[in-house]
């Protein structure tokens, strides 16, 4: 396959001032202590039309916080194999989450045990608790066919007194994403999908819509560099 699932936040410039040129951005799949299973560069990237780097960090962004990255040539089947999605999991589901975060960059680390607590603003939550470097790892359920991505995650916080991760939903706006890839100009690096139905939740912040007290911590999570 050639098709990469990430968080929007993660293909943006440290500063947030860009988009980073899908060209120069390189995928590893399998990595692990400086080796991969497989090694591709981007070809084309296309981010949610609603996500707002720079904007508050409430619902609305963390709903949008998809990104897709086509490969410039596809990994074999044999190589590496492709994991499929659910749109959203079930109440109470258990999932797990794979993350290359702080302290572990060389090596996946895997949570297991968590589960799916509930949608507020189209934003999924879960009791997994996530650190920097985490954002854009997937979280996975486990069905009869064998684990599935369920969401990424987008920011850690807390709610109802516990630390969670927060994610969005990998129904309808991925389906956009997709649809767009294969049905655009291939020569078109960067791609843009018309408004989306998610509902606009204004300036609050993700804290006063999940009711957290001020002070409570939520992050985005950002990508660790070196």
């Amino acid at each position: 396959d050639r098709l990469v699932l990430t968080a929007a936040h993660c293909v943006f410039s440290q500063d947030g001032s860009e988009t980073l040129d899908p060209a120069k951005i390189v995928f590893h799949a399998g990595y692990r202590e400086g080796k991969s299973a497989a090694k591709r560069h981007g070809q084309r990237l296309a981010i949610h039309p609603d996500y707002k780097m720079a904007g508050p960090n409430n619902a609305d962004r963390i709903a949008t916080d998809i990104a897709v990255i086509e490969l410039e040539n596809p990994i074999p089947k044999s190589e590496v194999k492709p994991f499929e999605r659910v749109a959203k999991p079930a109440l109470r589901d258990r999932v797990m989450v794979v993350s290359y975060a702080r302290g572990r960059s060389q090596i996946a680390s895997l949570e297991k045990g968590c589960q799916f607590q509930e949608t507020r603003w189209d934003v999924l939550i879960y009791n997994c608790e996530s650190d920097f470097g985490a954002s854009g790892s997937p979280i996975f359920v486990m069905t009869n066919w064998g684990p599935k991505i369920a969401s990424i995650i987008s920011s850690g916080g807390e709610f109802r007194g516990k630390q969670v991760s927060l994610g969005p939903s990998l129904g309808a706006p991925l389906d956009a994403l997709l649809h767009h890839l294969a049905t655009s100009n291939p020569k078109s690096r960067f791609l843009s999908v018309g408004a989306s139905s998610i509902p606009r939740t204004g300036s609050s912040t993700i804290r006063s819509q999940l009711g957290q007290r001020p002070g409570n911590r939520v992050s985005r999570l950002p990508q660790i560099t070196n």
